[in-house]
């Protein structure tokens, strides 16, 4: 008890960060930033601290969150997984190779060949008549049928079934998951869709030494790999990423899409594609958080942050500054057009940058512009959930868990 009390009041008054505004408790415990990450709401509690604390607040004992237009560029905070995907992965080398790797899955020339893919899946949504189509999933079995990983195609070497099934697509194993066809999500994409609170999970664990000290008490420890099977966990772990990010992260920017189009009629029936899907991105940005990072002891936004302290810009939160984007919580695509717009376009980076900057960027962009031109060209939209409050349903647990939006989609021309 003598040790916890010494440490509360050392975070309070004697610790480099306690000069920095924020909730109590944030400045004493993890308790406060766990709750915020596994309450479903993280953005939302994040902002409104940023509301009530300013630019620069303490969520945790030894981490920053900033709401600023730069940030320093340094290392990610490691997360301690022994298997590095490329989203984790520091080391230079070991990023470039993984990059390499999987960088021929992801260029122009791959995305065009399955183009016509895309098309003939889209077509499959119309429902002239009927209860309406719950965009939601219809998109997510559209991103998941699609074929994202010809990085994985051909390798000769032993997988544990598992693996088989993490790895969607057409290029990988020559079939589809049948998402679209079938009308429902596979069984074992959705297990890895749903996994992404354990990954919560995980990372609050780690903020309390004592539960880690029971877990390796508990679990037996891992054998290691059979020879043979050297590279099985890595290629687990680009799965797991690579199905998360590409299909869950598209699919959700989409259905957020739709609906703010079908809540705002004038901007559907003068529709600019990009201009829109810059708009949709920016409220409903897929990863509503900042990666943390390691200040190797730098100044930023005119603060002095010592070296190991954890930082992170709150994507969300800058995204919603009226500092950033006038009217920020309106839905105006026309922004992105108007060459004399104030808005900081700038602080809008939603496939981050540089070396870790998200390597399906063509993908997704090219993916969207297709679905959602293809949508608007071949039906009038209708919107059933009238009363759908998208900001107020939704929950973020890693991913966003999207509401249900019920949309009637009519062929053009039937609905006159």
């Amino acid at each position: 008890m003598l040790y916890y009390a010494s440490l509360t009041i050392y975070n309070l008054y004697f610790h480099p960060l306690s000069k920095y505004p924020g909730p109590k408790l944030a400045s004493v415990s993890n308790l406060w930033y766990v709750k915020a990450w596994m309450s479903g709401r993280y953005p939302f509690t994040i902002q409104q601290a940023h509301h009530k604390y300013g630019d620069v607040i303490r969520i945790s004992p030894n981490e920053l969150s900033f709401v600023a237009r730069k940030i320093v560029k340094s290392k990610f905070y490691d997360t301690g997984e022994k298997h590095l995907d490329l989203a984790q992965v520091q080391d230079p080398e070991e990023h470039q190779r993984q990059r390499k790797m999987l960088a021929r899955a992801f260029s122009l020339n791959a995305i065009h060949n399955f183009t016509d893919k895309f098309l003939q899946q889209i077509g499959k949504m119309g429902c002239p008549k009927g209860p309406g189509i719950d965009v939601k999933q219809a998109l997510n079995w559209l991103t998941q049928n699609r074929p994202d990983f010809m990085a994985f195609e051909r390798e000769r070497r032993p997988i544990d079934p598992l693996l088989i099934y993490a790895i969607p697509g057409d290029l990988a194993f020559g079939e589809s998951f049948g998402a679209v066809e079938s009308g429902k999500t596979h069984f074992w994409v959705s297990l890895i869709v749903e996994s992404t609170y354990f990954y919560m999970f995980n990372d609050a664990r780690k903020r309390f030494p004592l539960i880690n000290l029971a877990l390796l008490l508990l679990i037996p420890r891992d054998p290691g790999p059979k020879e043979g099977t050297i590279s099985e966990q890595e290629l687990k772990s680009q799965a797991n990423t690579l199905i998360i990010a590409g299909s869950e992260t598209t699919s959700m920017v989409l259905t957020g899409l739709v609906c703010f189009l079908l809540q705002n009629k004038p901007s559907l029936d003068k529709l600019i594609e990009e201009a829109s899907l810059d708009e949709g991105l920016r409220l409903f940005p897929p990863i509503a958080f900042g990666p943390p990072r390691v200040s190797p002891g730098a100044t930023v936004a005119g603060q002095y942050i010592p070296p190991g302290v954890i930082v992170s810009v709150d994507n969300w939160s800058v995204g919603r500054d009226p500092r950033n984007f006038r009217d920020p919580d309106s839905f105006l695509p026309e922004r992105w057009l108007d060459r004399d717009s104030t808005d900081n376009k700038a602080s809008f980076q939603p496939f981050s940058l540089g070396l870790h900057a998200c390597i399906g960027m063509n993908l997704a962009n090219l993916e969207m512009r297709i679905i959602l031109a293809k949508m608007v060209w071949m039906y009038d939209w209708e919107l059933i959930s009238t009363d759908l409050d998208s900001f107020q349903e939704a929950k973020l647990y890693l991913l966003w868990k999207k509401p249900s939006v019920l949309v009637r989609f009519h062929l053009r021309g039937s609905m006159e």
